[in-house]
């Protein structure tokens, strides 16, 4: 051991805490008196972390996890706890019911309708001319019989002037000839002519009969031609767009000058599926007969037209591409208010009602793919009974088997009913 209190060797305390972490480390560490910068580490002690307040920490989560998820997963479980996990709790099941109801059911179809005009007509000119006024403006009414065009005439009175001038000439060739003969009868008894001569001159009076009778047949051509030069409107309607304008040539090769539509009363053009059309016919002391159906048309802007329409055709046979029957209504249209050309909403319904059984949508359990079914009441005890839908009358069903009208339904019950032969307790016995 030195004397030299300066030759031991120097030993220096570290301490770290860390507070929020709860660790503690202590360091020793040596110093040499020598030149050099070097430490040296004699023991290293680290202090653990406080398990309790860590411990506090996991238990206080542990009991919010468990405040949490234990309503709700005993609310999930709750019906099954009770009626499985509890047998020696017996409650009566309490149920309503009620009797099912006969509904009158009108058929409906709705389907998509094209507005036409019951009688339409396209003005063309039947002679070649020069098209020289139009007397009407577009869109206006027409009245039968009103002035609409006229062609260059001039053309026309010359032809019919040169008819007549044939009609004469033709007529004064007639004049001689039956002159001729008559001179011929007398000359022929007496001898003063061959017979043969005498048959020249009755052929020569017959064939200018012949001639007077074309040439007053070409004056009427040639007057017909020269009337067609006015165009007139042979129906009473609403005129649509002119295509020509005047000073264009016309003909019969030229189209359609305006159209002439009847505006009241209209036709509306549908179809109907077959089937739809054997609901209608099938109705409880229908007389068979589609035409009897009442017939309503939605406007485009979803409004209902105030009148009412009459099927008046129904085509002979079925498509048989669409398996639809052609069908035509006609409705009044005093105000003018329907536009042929345009689309509408028909809406179909039967003349006669059919006298159906009808359940609540609410009450009736299953589905489409499975089937449906009732619970019904029997003696205490509960029974399923599997129906027969056929479409649907707002939110109810229609019944076509399985249940009457007799039987009491359940439309309420305290507890889920999922076999039968469950006792239950009715309660409060009514009728929808």
């Amino acid at each position: 051991m030195s004397d030299n209190w300066n030759d031991l060797p120097k030993i220096s305390i570290d301490k770290f805490e860390d507070s929020d972490l709860g660790i503690g480390i202590t360091s020793l560490s040596e110093e040499n008196n020598s030149d050099s910068n070097d430490s040296k580490y004699i023991s290293v002690d680290i202090d653990k972390p406080d398990k309790n307040k860590t411990n506090k920490i996991v238990l206080f989560f542990a009991i919010v996890f468990f405040l949490v998820t234990i309503p709700i997963f005993y609310h999930n479980i709750r019906d099954y706890i009770q009626m499985y996990m509890m047998p020696t709790v017996k409650r009566d099941i309490e149920v309503k019911t009620t009797k099912l109801q006969y509904s009158d059911l009108y058929d409906k179809s709705e389907v998509t309708g094209l507005i036409s005009a019951e009688s339409s007509v396209d003005i063309v000119a039947r002679v070649d001319g020069y098209l020289q006024n139009a007397y009407f403006k577009e869109g206006d009414f027409i009245k039968q019989g009103q002035l609409l065009f006229t062609i260059e005439p001039k053309e026309y009175e010359i032809s019919v002037r040169a008819a007549e001038a044939e009609v004469d000439h033709a007529n004064a060739l007639y004049t001689n000839s039956i002159q001729e003969l008559n001179r011929a009868k007398e000359l022929v008894k007496e001898n003063f002519i061959s017979r043969s001569d005498y048959d020249s001159i009755v052929a020569t009076a017959n064939s200018s009969r012949a001639s007077l009778d074309a040439a007053r047949q070409s004056l009427e051509r040639a007057k017909l031609n020269l009337s067609y030069t006015r165009i007139y409107s042979p129906m009473t309607g609403k005129a649509g767009k002119i295509n020509m304008s005047n000073g264009n040539y016309v003909g019969l090769q030229s189209g359609p000058l305006v159209n002439i539509a009847k505006m009241n009363p209209v036709c509306v053009d549908f179809s109907m599926k077959s089937s739809d059309v054997l609901k209608m016919k099938r109705g409880e002391n229908s007389n068979l007969d589609i035409a009897t159906a009442k017939v309503e048309i939605l406007l485009s802007d979803d409004t209902k037209y105030d009148m009412i329409g009459k099927i008046i055709f129904s085509d002979n046979m079925v498509s048989t591409q669409a398996a639809s029957l052609s069908l035509r209504a006609v409705f009044q249209n005093h105000d003018n208010i329907l536009i042929p050309g345009d689309y509408v909403r028909v809406i179909i319904t039967s003349k006669e009602p059919r006298h159906k059984l009808v359940v609540p949508q609410a009450i009736t359990h299953g589905d489409s793919l499975n089937g449906y079914y009732l619970w019904t009441v029997k003696d205490g005890k509960t029974h399923k009974n599997r129906i027969t839908v056929n479409g649907n009358d707002g939110n109810n069903w229609i019944v076509e088997s399985g249940i009457s009208d007799s039987e009491d339904v359940i439309s309420y019950s305290s507890r889920y009913i999922d076999v039968e032969n469950m006792p239950v307790v009715v309660k409060n016995s009514m009728t929808e």
